[in-house]
């Protein structure tokens, strides 16, 4: 499967999930007469559907695309779309609703393409700004992020966490050391004024310093 087929259903991926759960429920409780479609994008025609709700496959499905939101799904025949609007031939690929993966330490912006190509449209960066892989250098993830959800450059949906918080003397040099709740309270101050996301803690913490963080 393209690149590009799977950046179609990623984009604007909570419409399109909605979209896709609200379909699923017409397409297995609905009459199939014909319907017409009247604004489209982009149709998938012959998908081969996981509901997610059983462990049925749903066969021989026409799903259409609209800007970013899926406009309606049905068995193969039943939607009336007009023939200017492009087709992709999906026999034998499978439609899911995107995969997420809730623990990624992001090393290098092409590794964000192989997510899409596995069909994961949302990670969980566990750690902030990372060392690039390739040139040594620090890895702005929040200016990536920026990116992917601007349309900038293609990749899942990225949810960070800053540099991890840990005791004093911390772990490793990944994690910041806090010795006092003070410490602690101004790390997670800063953080969130940078644009992260979410918290990580270390096990180092010790209680006072851990109930500060919360």
């Amino acid at each position: 499967m393209s690149l590009d087929r799977i950046r179609v259903l990623k984009t604007g991926g909570r419409r399109l999930l909605a979209g896709l759960i609200a379909a699923l429920a017409c397409l297995t409780g609905c009459s199939e007469a014909p319907t017409r479609v009247e604004s489209a994008s982009l149709v998938l025609e012959g998908c081969r559907v996981i509901t997610m709700r059983s462990s049925d496959v749903l066969e021989g499905v026409t799903i259409v695309v609209n800007a970013d939101t899926i406009a309606a799904m049905g068995s193969d025949g039943t939607l009336l779309v007009p023939d200017s609007v492009p087709r992709l031939d999906c026999k034998g690929d499978f439609v899911l609703p995107g995969l997420t993966d809730a623990h990624v330490h992001i090393g290098h912006p092409t590794e964000l393409i192989s997510y899409l190509l596995s069909g994961v449209t949302t990670v969980f960066n566990l750690g902030g700004d990372h060392i690039d892989l390739f040139s040594g250098d620090r890895l702005d993830v929040l200016q990536l992020q920026d990116s992917v959800a601007a349309g900038r450059y293609p990749g899942p949906t990225i949810y960070s966490a800053g540099q991890a918080l840990d005791g004093d003397p911390p772990t490793g040099p990944y994690q910041l050391g806090l010795a006092s709740a003070e410490e602690a309270a101004e790390a997670v101050r800063q953080q969130f004024e940078r644009g992260f996301d979410f918290i990580k803690v270390y096990d180092g913490l010790d209680e006072t310093v851990h109930t500060a963080i919360v």
